[in-house]
């Protein structure tokens, strides 16, 4: 496979093709300008020999044309011998209509040969500039895209209907990677909903989010229990986490029979809406994140989940929404937009809480929400089907 980078910048060979255009004709103007300067040293020069306003300005846009022309043919990485063998002609050619003056005034030659040498430095400094920041620039952007890539199948939309549940979830990053994660996992006719919050966000956030899905995954693999899911992931994050590191994190698994259990790490309380009486109810335990004190040991309750049951799952990335006041979108605002939404589809109540947040201010931090509906009941003496 060929090395898209070009050997001796770093830059790909197409990179200008990515630059918007807008941003190539400003760069050409600004080639264009920095060089029209000479067709006004030409003119101070000659300020002895007569002076023409049209001479003068055809100098200047002679030498901004010559030098852009130049940059186009270096930035572009266009064939050199065959751009020298016609540019350079064509060069002289045009110098020779415009006829500049070929004697000088000896008094001021000294100041115009020096402001055309510091322009031309300037100009080969600044290019020097340009290349190197672009291939630093451009290897960070990449890297920037590919963590964006590996967070987005990290975090994949989740739409799951299964025989006794409906989920839906949706993770958004405030930067290219984010910190939340969100899985679920249906194992033998139970089913496993998952929500976490690495503090922090960007990469060392979504780093340490993948190490902790992917511990969750093995774990839940072997047939395990959400008994001491908890406990182990908080021995992990413990030995391999950094000072201030931590996790907040809830697990829920739905039951064949009507029950689910769940067990809370520091994290929002799980949003309960009872189909039978429309009351709202908060299940979570006030238990440490994962990674803050490695005794900290975690509990696992109980609760029934019955037919048409609503339970609400989110990150403090939309809690944690500030106005231009200062005021915080808040945990209650937020148990508001559901109470209003709870009869309408998932990603009706979805867009509204997104929504409701976004129109309160601005988003700061990762925003997850999970949506788990069961299913109305099909036969007699189960919430489930």
């Amino acid at each position: 496979m060929s090395d898209p980078y070009s050997r001796k910048s770093g830059i790909p060979s197409d990179f200008y093709d990515y630059v918007p255009l807008r941003a190539r004709i400003t760069l050409y103007l600004a080639v264009f300008f920095i060089f029209s300067v000479i067709g006004f040293l030409f003119d101070l020069a000659a300020a002895s020999h007569g002076r023409s306003c049209l001479r003068l300005l055809s100098w200047a846009a002679l030498s901004g044309i010559v030098a852009t022309g130049w940059a186009f043919a270096f930035l572009r990485g266009l064939k050199k011998t065959l751009f020298i063998a016609i540019w350079v002609p064509a060069t002289f050619v045009a110098f020779a209509i415009a006829r500049p003056p070929i004697r000088f005034d000896a008094t001021v030659l000294p100041s115009a040969i020096g402001c055309l040498v510091s322009v031309v430095v300037g100009y080969v400094l600044f290019v020097i500039f340009i290349r190197n920041q672009a291939s630093t620039t451009l290897r960070l952007l990449t890297e920037m895209s590919l963590a964006a890539q590996i967070h987005d199948s990290l975090t994949s939309p989740i739409d799951l209907e299964t025989e006794r549940l409906e989920i839906f979830g949706r993770s958004v990053a405030s930067q290219e990677m984010g910190g939340d994660l969100l899985d679920v996992l249906p194992r033998h006719g139970a089913v496993d909903v998952l929500l976490g919050d690495v503090s922090g966000h960007g990469v060392r956030a979504g780093v340490v989010m993948g190490m902790v899905k992917s511990a969750i995954r093995m774990k839940l693999r072997q047939a395990a229990g959400l008994d001491g899911l908890c406990d182990e992931l908080n021995a992990v994050l413990n030995e391999v986490g950094t000072p201030g590191m931590f996790v907040t994190f809830v697990a829920m698994r739905f039951e064949v029979d009507s029950s689910v259990r769940y067990a809370s790490a520091g994290h929002l309380p799980i949003l309960h809406v009872r189909a039978a009486d429309g009351a709202l109810i908060e299940h979570g335990e006030a238990q440490l994140p994962l990674g803050v004190v490695d005794s900290e040991t975690y509990s696992v309750e109980r609760e029934e989940a019955t037919s048409g049951d609503l339970f609400v799952l989110v990150t403090d990335g939309l809690t944690e929404v500030f106005d231009d006041a200062g005021d915080q979108f808040g945990w209650e605002r937020l148990v508001e937009v559901v109470r209003t939404h709870t009869s309408e589809s998932r990603p009706s109540i979805y867009e509204a809480i997104m929504d409701a947040a976004a129109s309160f201010g601005v988003r700061s931090d990762d925003q997850t929400i999970i949506l788990i509906r069961v299913k109305p009941a099909t036969a007699p003496g189960t919430g489930f089907a």
